[in-house]
């Protein structure tokens, strides 16, 4: 969230920005603090104390069990234990993380408030850095410790494909009569899908223990802060989980894709320093280009075209996602080692 709450915001405004002065006043009892200040952000509502103590409150769904919230933040405690910067929910009076608001109906918990910018993927540099952060994530907790907690598995990287395989198959037969453009890029992207998820299903045939670290699973750039010191923040772990930690870097390269026109060299440069970083070898290096060849932005274009009903309105963003493939083929062409 950016920035820091201005001290004008007083909570007369609260009611308006989501929370009544009764769910404050219901909050100061389970964490045992005096609200000064709250302020509305994207989806969580920072609160601030009159000890100066900055807060999130972040809302959760009614399937979010105690027991995953105190999973994650005992990860998350973990985390900071091995210095890499996130904001675990923080235990109420009574041992718990979850608190339930009566007056408002609503679960949620605090967590602290970490000041910052938006991660920026148009600048590589910037972009290194959180590269160099999640590896480091990854090497810090391996599945091992965590195998057991059964609340933070939630679904496996190779579920994801098959799964954004299955709704394209639905999506191009009206996308393609809506948008004919689509039939000259469609068969490519169906082999590039079907190339993708054999080799990645013989690789973990062929591994006797799945690759697995906890990933946070929704890396986006809204996801991760800088300080102004320029360290990196990671953020709202609503999706995070045990997976293969090739999905967290997946996820970077494709919206830096997405966002920035890259030149020959750069995507290479972004995949080797997390190589390099992640301490990869060579099998699981040309696992992440092959991941790679995914045409995972156009993909997501046709499923949200699809939820608003194939609207001509979107067609601009759908033309924009298939020009961001043809660019995603070509630097693949003069980036990516020889796969054989």
């Amino acid at each position: 969230m950016d920035g820091r709450m201005s001290s004008h915001t007083t909570r007369a405004r609260s009611e308006s920005m989501g929370l009544s002065a009764e769910a404050l006043r219901e909050l100061e009892s389970a964490y045992g603090i005096s609200i000064a200040a709250t302020v509305q952000r994207r989806t969580v509502i920072g609160l601030c104390a009159e000890n100066g103590h900055c807060y999130m409150w972040k809302e959760v769904s009614q399937r979010e069990s105690e027991e995953r919230l105190a999973d994650l933040r005992e990860v998350l405690v973990a985390l900071e234990g091995n210095h890499i910067r996130v904001a675990p929910p923080i235990a109420n009076r009574f041992g718990r993380v979850r608190v339930y608001l009566p007056s408002a109906n609503a679960s949620g918990f605090l967590q602290p408030w970490l000041a910052g910018r938006h991660a920026n993927y148009n600048d590589l540099q910037e972009t290194v850095r959180v590269i160099k952060e999640v590896a480091r994530m990854h090497r810090t907790l391996s599945a091992d410790e965590w195998r057991n907690r059964r609340t933070l598995t939630r679904g496996h990287l190779r579920q994801r494909l098959q799964n954004k395989r299955r709704a394209l198959e639905v999506i191009w037969r009206t996308a393609v009569v809506s948008y004919p453009s689509l039939a000259t890029i469609e068969p490519v992207c169906r082999q590039r899908m079907d190339t993708v998820l054999a080799a990645y299903s013989t690789s973990l045939a062929q591994m006797s223990v799945w690759p697995m670290s906890f990933c946070h699973r929704d890396l986006a750039p809204h996801n991760v802060l800088l300080n102004t010191r320029g360290e990196v923040q990671l953020i709202d772990f609503d999706q995070a989980g045990l997976d293969d930690p090739l999905h967290d870097i997946l996820q970077i390269l494709n919206h830096v894709i997405f966002l920035h026109p890259l030149r020959p060299g750069e995507l290479r440069e972004l995949v080797d320093v997390y190589v390099e970083s992640g301490q990869l070898s060579k099998a699981r290096s040309r696992m992440l280009w092959r991941l790679l060849s995914w045409p995972e932005n156009l993909g997501r274009s046709l499923v949200e075209w699809a939820k608003r009903g194939y609207s001509q309105e979107d067609l601009p963003r759908v033309s924009f996602a298939v020009q961001k493939e043809m660019a995603r083929f070509r630097l693949l062409a003069t980036d990516s080692p020889r796969l054989g």
